[in-house]
């Protein structure tokens, strides 16, 4: 998921700002709770979403993360695609064609992504907390695909989260990551979002069992008329 556009600009710095870690924590976990996000996302989806994403925010993941998974399938089908803050359905769309038409259950904990999400031809939507979801409705299923993009920027500990994650991918199966890199505490509080240095995230994954087989660097958000630009890392990831 991309930053809000309503989100209203604070000073930036020029270096990142050294943050007491009780201010970061106090921010990190007003983020990632869930009035939080629906506020974030309840007036902006659909395909003003979509468009600005796209468009203004020159955002890249959707396309090459989706490119780097299925150029590793086999041309398997259908796979079992599962479709974390799936949002308007926007990086799922390559699972969609008539090329590649898989199973994709997807998940988002806002109603109104959801709802324009259902446009789509997904097996299953889920309207929840992503965490709960995976340790309820989804609790022992496993696919041959995860989506993990753009949602990194609402969780507090990524190394847990993806560890849980990963355990949800069969043998063989594929994980696609993207997130941010590390940003100062200014851009996060004007934005709304965390990032997270990514070693740790990389070492999780690791010690999940799972082999890095791709990461490159892409756009994530250019802001401020260009002046302003996030870089994303995208992975992919085997369970072997």
């Amino acid at each position: 998921l991309a930053p809000s556009r309503t989100r209203r600009p604070l000073p930036m710095t020029s270096k990142p700002p050294t943050v007491p870690s009780r201010e970061w924590k106090a921010f990190a976990s007003t983020v990632a709770s869930a009035k939080s996000i629906a506020e974030h996302y309840g007036d902006f989806t659909g395909e003003e979403y979509d468009d600005t994403v796209v468009n203004d925010y020159k955002y890249e993941a959707h396309k090459k993360i989706p490119q780097q998974i299925l150029a590793r399938t086999g041309g398997k089908t259908p796979l079992t695609v599962l479709d974390l803050g799936c949002g308007t359905g926007l990086l799922a769309r390559p699972f969609f064609s008539e090329s590649e038409a898989h199973e994709v259950t997807g998940v988002d904990i806002t109603p109104e992504m959801t709802a324009a999400a259902a446009a789509l031809p997904y097996k299953r939507l889920i309207t929840g907390r992503v965490q709960e979801v995976l340790s309820a409705e989804l609790a022992g299923e496993r696919f041959d695909v995860i989506l993990l993009v753009g949602m990194l920027e609402f969780i507090e500990e990524p190394t847990a989260f993806v560890a849980t994650v990963a355990a949800f991918l069969k043998e063989g199966g594929l994980l696609g990551v993207g997130a941010p890199e590390k940003q100062p505490f200014a851009l996060e509080k004007r934005f709304g979002i965390l990032t997270h240095p990514l070693p740790p995230i990389e070492e999780a994954l690791r010690g999940a069992g799972l082999e890095l087989e791709w990461s490159g660097a892409m756009n994530g958000y250019t802001l401020d008329d260009g002046a302003t630009s996030v870089g994303y890392r995208g992975y992919v990831w085997r369970r072997n």
